[in-house]
């Protein structure tokens, strides 16, 4: 996700708001840059009015699918392969020579 254009706090968490647990909260600014592993999301817990961001997902991925923490990643076994589907991205940022490829790589074995 890129951020443009404003500063927002945004909650990066398995469970939406309504369940009083809202994961990490962050505050983000123009030009900060955040990836998401694939099964997790976010949500716009406070900004300015002036909300823009930019989602990308990896070529070839399965449909999105927006849950909105009406499920936890344990108890929906369907969800979990959707994810394991999901194939390995480029560093988003740096492209096959930054950091995230190895770590991803590693994670998944």
């Amino acid at each position: 996700m890129g951020v443009g254009k404003f500063d927002d706090t945004d909650g990066v968490s398995s469970e939406s708001e309504r369940h009083d647990k809202p994961g990490l909260l962050l505050t983000l600014r123009e030009g900060d840059v955040v990836i998401h592993p694939a099964g997790t999301g976010h949500s716009n817990v406070r900004d300015e009015g002036d909300y823009r961001y930019l989602s990308f997902f990896p070529e070839g991925s399965p449909r999105w699918i927006s849950e909105n923490g009406e499920r936890r990643l344990d108890q929906a076994p369907e969800l979990l392969e959707l994810i394991a589907q999901v194939p390995m991205p480029q560093d988003p940022v740096i492209g096959n020579e930054g950091y995230l490829v190895p770590l991803w790589r590693a994670a998944s074995e």
